[in-house]
């Protein structure tokens, strides 16, 4: 699952032989650069562009933005975003002179810099063995998606849609805004993707009087983790 979503967002991106630029001489950047050498052999990375370091990272040149621009297009094929700093406006500078260059999606950024560490799919199949019914497993396996940004979040929301009666009324303040909502006497079962404590439980315990369930992500997945 983590792999797939690796290639589809970066190495099936990138031609099989070429020269490539980085854009970051970071950590992240490094990591790029060792796996070019394991799922593009056939390439090579020729430097590094950032604007804070100097002279050479990784044994390689590195260029500020600013030389990088007046380098000649024929020596390198693409750039591939390695920094998060000022990514939009570094995006657009590069637009700008028509260099070409792969964007960093978040799923790279996260991928990159650990974040996914644990959502991995050993992790995930120790989640999904807690629960008996399919029904949990399915939606356990939506929650994992959307936190390693495999998917999309909208699925979350139409997920809802299908199991709660909405009201149509829009006008709600912060402080309802989920109860204005919905109709709270329908609510058996909810998750919420940023329960680190559990002390929402207790809200919503209060507040959905026929709960029956509460998935929190943090807490199923550090129980996992510790089996």
């Amino acid at each position: 699952m983590i792999k797939e979503q690796l290639f589809e967002d970066l190495y099936d991106k990138l031609p099989d032989v070429g020269n490539f630029v980085i854009f970051g001489a970071c950590a992240t950047g490094e990591k790029i650069l060792n796996d070019l050498k394991i799922y593009k052999p056939l390439t090579k990375v020729i430097g590094f562009i950032d604007n804070a370091v100097d002279g050479t990272f990784c044994s390689l040149p590195v260029w500020t933005l600013k030389e990088f621009t007046d380098f000649p297009k024929e020596n390198y094929d693409m750039v591939i975003m390695g920094t998060r700093k000022d990514f939009s406006t570094v995006n657009s500078i590069l637009d700008l002179y028509d260099i070409p260059f792969l964007i960093q999606t978040p799923f790279i950024s996260d991928y990159y810099r650990d974040v996914l560490q644990v959502l991995n799919e050993n992790n995930l199949e120790k989640v999904i063995n807690i629960f008996e019914e399919k029904e949990d497993k399915d939606l356990y396996k939506l929650i994992f998606k959307i936190r390693a940004k495999l998917t999309n979040p909208q699925l979350a929301d139409d997920y809802f849609r299908q199991k709660h009666v909405l009201k149509e009324n829009g006008n709600f303040t912060i402080k309802n805004q989920y109860l204005e909502k919905i109709n709270k006497n329908q609510v058996k079962i909810a998750f919420d993707l940023g329960l680190n404590s559990g002390l929402n439980v207790i809200a919503y315990n209060k507040l959905l009087p026929n709960l029956e369930k509460t998935y929190g992500f943090e807490v199923i997945y550090d129980y996992a983790k510790c089996e």
